[in-house]
């Protein structure tokens, strides 16, 4: 007789359905990183063309953000302190976003955002990314809050 036992196959089947939890479980946290690393870059982008439109244009502009919900956020750029009506809308969905203000103002004459701040994107602090912005040096750059993550220097 040749074959399999009854051990053997639920063995076998144990092991896979171990092996299937573990990588299930990876694949969730690394899809929720890249979610997270997607949406600094979102954010690093607009802060960057906020930034160049409004030197462009030499007139002030404002980057709002706006909360719906704790897990959907819009990024309004416009040409007044109301976010409305709105040059450009960015919708970022399924990541938590938390800004030192809700508004940023970017001067016409050089293009710098005035004030200095930050923005963090991610929920616990081991995956949390943070644009962050200065007026003196005119720098915008990302980080990581932690240690290096996500291809990320530490702040």
């Amino acid at each position: 007789m040749s074959g399999f036992s009854l051990i053997e196959l639920l063995t076998t089947l144990c092991v896979l359905s171990l092996s299937c939890a573990v990588g299930i479980q990876s694949y969730a946290e690394y899809h929720q990183q890249q979610r997270h690393k997607l949406a600094a870059q979102q954010v690093y982008s607009t802060i960057l063309a906020t930034s160049n439109l409004a030197y462009a244009k030499h007139r002030s502009l404002w980057l709002h953000i706006q909360s719906a919900t704790d897990t959907q956020h819009t990024l309004l750029i416009s040409a007044s302190n109301s976010p409305l009506p709105a040059l450009t809308q960015i919708t970022l969905e399924d990541v938590t976003l938390t800004a030192t203000d809700a508004s940023i103002r970017f001067d016409g004459a050089k293009g710098i955002a005035m004030g200095n701040g930050s923005i963090v994107i991610g929920g616990s602090s081991d995956s949390q990314l943070k644009v962050i912005y200065h007026q003196i040096s005119g720098r915008i750059r990302i980080c990581s809050t932690g240690s290096e993550s996500l291809g990320y220097a530490a702040c």
